[in-house]
């Protein structure tokens, strides 16, 4: 059986919605949202090209000039090593000057947060990590004082410490500590192996979206269920 794979750069322009499913691309089976953007995935690669030309680039600031001579507008270096000719001032070109003359310092801001998100991130999951072990030791904790637990309220005998207070919020914090489950799928009808799906468990997208996003794939799972 031919396996109805996607690469997920086929559907960067716009494909029309199938009928049958309002909202989903008729080719990989993907939210249009997704896929109109799929050619600005980001990946390592991406990252170390745009680091790469960062760093290649005439150093800045870059700002923007009017030669009164020729009427140009130019996007010049502060060292005037790099001179960007726009032509002629009336070709409303104002706007793309502007936004290349920036490029170099909002581009190095924005690799700056990135930067600064992915620790924060990592900062976050070491916590998570943290708080996930705790919580371990506080159930191992509570079982050796159970019994006092179960004790009922002497006016109240329907209650008990647990299941008052104790319970609930043990209940809470294992929700609050538990991953967003994934999808995880890998087989595809073909019986090709993909990454597993990254996808939310129970995903309503027709395809499974392997987790490198280097393919979009109908799991064979799913076509049996859609079958059923």
């Amino acid at each position: 059986m031919t396996e109805p794979t996607t690469p997920a750069t086929q559907c960067a322009e716009f494909v029309p919605d199938a009928p049958r499913a309002p909202g989903l691309c008729a080719t990989c089976g993907d939210a249009r949202s997704w896929h109109q953007h799929a050619l600005a995935q980001w990946s390592p690669e991406r990252e170390a090209g745009i680091r790469q030309r960062e760093n290649a680039a005439t150093s800045g600031p870059w700002h923007v000039e009017t030669h009164a001579p020729t009427l140009s507008r130019l996007v010049v270096s502060e060292d005037n090593t790099l001179v960007i000719d726009f032509g002629y001032v009336g070709n409303r070109t104002q706007d793309d000057a502007e936004f290349v003359a920036h490029a170099p310092e909002d581009i190095s801001a924005l690799l700056a947060e990135l930067d600064k998100a992915r620790t924060e991130r990592d900062e976050l999951r070491a916590a998570l990590d943290r708080a996930r072990t705790a919580r371990r030791r506080v159930s191992s904790a509570l079982v050796a004082v159970a019994p006092l637990l179960d004790q009922p309220y002497p006016d109240d005998p329907r209650w008990t410490p647990w299941t008052r207070f104790v319970r609930p919020a043990m209940a809470e914090l294992r929700e609050a500590l538990t991953p967003v489950p994934l999808c995880g799928r890998t087989q595809g009808v073909s019986g090709k192996t993909y990454p597993p799906c990254a996808r939310p468990a129970g995903h309503r997208e027709a395809y499974c979206r392997s987790g490198d996003g280097g393919a979009l794939f109908l799991a064979a799972a799913q076509a049996e269920e859609d079958a059923s």
